[in-house]
């Protein structure tokens, strides 16, 4: 041994023990991870499920509705509407929308994160704030 180095030992000891897992503690992880999953599916299917249920009830108050007033000519025309509104609402839920979607009027403000417009959608006359955040000023202050 070099001088200096003689009251030096070594140690065999992994310097990682925690990465070091057993085939047990594998399945035990991957367990846990397929249990979250199905949970969270569970969750999802709960909720598609209660949006279903809503618009039958909506679908059975208006045909209710129409066949006490038994009028034929306003029963198309209304369940057409219905039929519409329906389907603008599910496809709603589906849509990703990107800053194409949307025409900036105004700027309402800035901030440390970004700046935030005053803007309406192309397809319709709402109006939203939207928030214009910088990805690298996130990634920094988180």
């Amino acid at each position: 041994q070099p001088s200096g180095f003689s009251n030096l030992t070594l140690s065999c000891e992994p310097i990682f023990p925690a990465a070091m897992t057993t085939k047990g503690q594998e399945q035990a992880a991957l367990a846990a991870k397929v249990g979250n999953f199905k949970s969270a599916i569970a969750v999802d299917k709960g909720s598609v499920e209660k949006q279903h249920q809503s618009r039958v009830k909506r679908f059975e108050a208006l045909t209710s509705c129409l066949a006490k007033e038994q009028c034929v000519d306003g029963t198309i025309e209304a369940m057409e509407t219905f039929g519409e509104r329906e389907r603008k609402g599910v496809r709603a839920g589906c849509k990703r929308w990107s800053t194409s979607d949307f025409k900036s009027l105004r700027t309402l403000g800035e901030g440390s994160f970004g700046v935030v417009h005053l803007v309406r959608r192309t397809d319709s006359d709402e109006y939203y704030a939207l928030k214009q955040m910088k990805k690298s000023g996130c990634r920094r202050k988180n």
